[in-house]
């Protein structure tokens, strides 16, 4: 075949191939120019938008939730006053010691002292009232100290590592 022809055959095709494109989309314009009544379109779109601002409703929403809210604050009121009318429950379930010794024994090892040893003499000692010294061990670390008991109750503590007491 001659050059020359199979060029201007070429060409031919892609002459007929950029006529078909461009006449499909002139009639995809022609039929979005010719629509019947842009007003009516608008009319319903805006039904549209309407219907669904209808559906969503941002008031009736909130309004359910503060209705949640409500409800939840009336329970969590109802379950406070519960509580504050109800004895206090001891969290180990023990029985809390009924000797000074036993008490301040107590009261260290909840602080994660361990080798508790009291220093002081007992006969210091009115029932749970007193002052007691004492050593004791805290992840390896030897503490010095003294515990004022008043009634059972801790009132004052002064606990020093051992290393700080002694430079």
């Amino acid at each position: 075949m001659d050059p020359t022809l199979a060029a201007v055959l070429v060409l031919a095709v892609a002459v007929v191939l950029l006529t078909v494109v461009l006449l499909r989309r002139l009639s995809a314009l022609e039929a979005g120019v010719h629509r019947e009544d842009p007003a009516e379109e608008l009319g319903t779109r805006f039904d549209d938008l309407k219907g669904q601002i209808d559906q969503l409703r941002p008031g009736a929403r909130v309004e359910a939730r503060l209705t949640e809210i409500g409800e939840a604050l009336q329970r969590l009121s109802t379950a406070v006053s519960e509580l504050q009318t109800r004895p206090p429950v001891p969290l180990t379930g023990e029985a809390p010691p009924l000797d000074l010794p036993g008490l301040v024994r107590h009261h260290l090892s909840r602080q994660g002292f361990d080798s508790i040893q009291l220093v002081s003499d007992p006969s210091e000692w009115e029932g749970l009232t007193g002052e007691v010294a004492f050593e004791a061990r805290k992840r390896g670390v030897t503490h010095k100290g003294r515990l004022t008991v008043r009634d059972g109750v801790v009132t004052d503590e002064s606990i020093r590592a051992a290393y700080a007491a002694f430079p």
